[in-house]
């Protein structure tokens, strides 16, 4: 989780391999029983399968999946050379990760809006018969349904790649804009206009404003816009953005502001209290671009008024943060404010909202 006011430890840490199975419902790090004898036979691999739907683009070629009546089955090629010691598997009623010994993901999103029985849920290496006649390895992932009988439609959840959050509805409903100034103190208003190297360096020095206009996804995230709309706009009984820093900023990864409590990503407040839920809408879209609008937090359900800009795809945090908008104008902006950002997420000059707004609303209903 991009988490208000976490170290940067926690930022970078890779996901954890296994998770006890008391907290999570885990996976057994190790080759199952019971079932798992049934499925030890090898498959040719003329078997008709589908591809993976993922959160997380698969990190090899040739991820498969299929089903029966009780059951989804995952296959992912391994290769001859590479170890299986250490594979992490961890499973639970509606998440799914598969990593390497060294922590990185090969598979990892929620299950497309399906359950299993994490418990009766397990994983071990097999061997079958590839195209060419070759006999190949695969760590196979057994997943028992909750609901024997249910026809899975996607694996996991993706934006555009076939599964359930097709439906996801991002037609953009509202659009505001951030007036932002990058180090002095300076007052005069300029244009952004593809600022790099020694002009950033020169725009930051003045303290120029320069615009960042983004659009909302109003119809997936409904709850999430209007609490980003109102403290643009000002006025709200907690408060608002004008005037709130951008606190931390990592180049390669993102820049977060909107703690206007505290103003060092431990505070913040929403609209309607002190946190709101995740939305359901913006936690299937992807982290899959730079300039994506996303809510921070401190783990579900925990919005307030802490948001982020991607400076890169940061599929990581896809099912952890709703995704909200994405940059419209300013792209040579959010440059600038990568240009002074550091590993440790201070910033070398300070990055300050100094104005906002409201572009455009959503249209009212019609009239019956």
């Amino acid at each position: 989780y991009l988490r208000a006011g976490t170290v940067l430890v926690l930022l970078c840490a890779p996901m954890p391999l296994l998770l006890s199975p008391a907290r999570v419902g885990a996976v057994s790090a190790s080759p199952g029983g019971g079932r798992a004898a049934r499925h030890a036979a090898r498959r040719p691999a003329s078997q008709r399968r589908r591809r993976v739907v993922a959160a997380v683009e698969p990190s090899v070629e040739g991820v498969s999946w299929d089903q029966d009546e009780v059951e989804v089955r995952v296959r992912v090629p391994w290769p001859a050379d590479a170890p299986t010691r250490g594979i992490g598997c961890v499973v639970t009623p509606t998440r799914l990760a598969l990593t390497r010994a060294d922590g990185s993901a090969v598979l990892e999103g929620d299950l497309g809006g399906f359950r299993c029985n994490a418990a009766h849920s397990f994983w071990q290496v097999e061997y079958e018969e590839a195209e060419d006649g070759e006999e190949r390895k695969v760590v196979v992932v057994y997943l028992e349904k909750e609901s024997a009988g249910e026809a899975w439609r996607a694996l996991l959840a993706r934006v555009g790649g076939g599964g359930a959050d097709d439906d996801v509805d991002t037609t953009p409903t509202h659009a505001c804009f951030l007036d932002v100034r990058v180090g002095g103190d300076g007052d005069g208003a300029g244009e952004d206009g593809g600022d790099d190297g020694a002009e950033v360096a020169d725009a930051a020095a003045e303290g120029r404003l320069h615009r960042v206009e983004v659009e909302l996804y109003g119809r997936a995230c409904p709850r999430t816009v209007e609490n980003f709309v109102q403290l643009c706009r000002g006025g709200a009984e907690c408060g608002g953005y004008a005037g709130c820093a951008f606190h931390r900023i990592i180049p390669g990864f993102m820049a977060q502001g909107g703690d206007f409590t505290n103003g060092d990503g431990t505070g913040g407040r929403s609209i309607y209290g002190e946190r709101f839920e995740d939305e359901a809408g913006g936690l299937a879209l992807a982290h899959d671009a730079p300039g994506l609008l996303s809510m921070a937090n401190a783990g579900p359900d925990t919005n307030g008024s802490q948001f982020f800009l991607t400076f890169r795809a940061t599929p990581h945090l896809d099912g952890k943060h709703v995704v909200f908008g994405k940059l419209t104008k300013g792209m040579d902006v959010l440059k600038m404010l990568e240009a002074v950002g550091t590993p440790t997420g201070v910033p070398t000059q300070p990055v300050t909202i100094a104005a906002c707004g409201v572009l455009r609303e959503a249209d009212p209903p019609a009239a019956a």
